[in-house]
Parts: structure tokens; C-alpha cells; sequence
């Protein structure tokens, strides 16, 4: 007979074959090029599954004009991750859009992460 958690890990696959949609992990590093004397980004992309839990649209903070960015939540398995990833440099594409994770919590799923996300690029109105 299986545990619980067993069971509940069989139940979080299912859900990233079920509901798990495309993504691209990127990972940002930059270092400085002593020959050209110039900061240079290097990107490490690796391709993972994303669960879109929630998208909301926030007010832009400190703006007098009504601006909202896009927040998104999304469940991913730790294990699609690349190990030692600093996130807090890291972005997410999916939707063909580029999102920077701004916090990451555990979730209660052993072995998987919230990460939420805003939208980098331009300014949405709200009407």
C-alpha cells in the first residue's frame, strides 16, 4: 500500500501532464569583460513545465497615472530547475512573454515551487 505522500506526489504529476504548459527558465548572469571593459549578460536557458496558478493585473506603485502590471503566478517541480539557479536573477518565458520572478515560496506540494512573476516589457493601461 502507498503513503500519503506517495500518492500526492502521483496526483502532482498528473497535474503537470493535465494542466503543465511550456516554459523557458532563464537563467541571467553577468560578469564583467576585462578585454572590452564592459558588462556582459550571459543567458542559460533550460526548458520546464509550468502550472499557471493565477494572473492579476496590480496598480503600478508610486505612479499618478492608472498603470497596471501583470503578476502571475505559477506552480514548477524543483527538479526542472538547474541545480544552484540563483532565481532572483532568473526569468520565466511562457505565453511568448517574458516574466521576471520577483518571490518564490515552497509549496505545499512536496518538491515543487510558487514562484510569482511581473510581466518585464511594457506598461499595460487599464481602461
Amino acid at each position: 500500500m502507498q503513503n500519503i505522500t506517495q500518492l500526492m506526489q502521483c496526483d502532482a504529476e498528473q497535474m503537470f501532464r493535465d494542466w503543465g504548459e511550456p516554459a523557458r527558465f532563464l537563467e541571467l548572469i553577468q560578469r564583467y569583460d576585462v578585454e572590452s571593459g564592459q558588462l556582459v549578460e550571459v543567458t542559460f536557458a533550460a526548458e520546464l513545465r509550468v502550472i499557471r496558478m493565477e494572473d492579476k493585473s496590480v496598480p503600478m506603485a508610486n505612479v499618478s497615472a492608472t498603470l497596471d502590471l501583470t503578476k502571475r503566478l505559477v506552480l514548477v517541480r524543483t527538479a526542472e530547475l538547474p541545480d544552484d539557479a540563483p532565481l532572483s536573477q532568473a526569468r520565466l518565458m511562457f505565453d511568448e512573454q517574458d516574466y521576471v520572478i520577483e518571490h518564490v515560496r515552497e509549496s505545499n506540494l512536496s518538491g515543487m515551487l510558487v514562484l510569482e512573476c511581473v510581466l518585464h516589457g511594457p506598461i499595460e493601461e487599464s481602461c
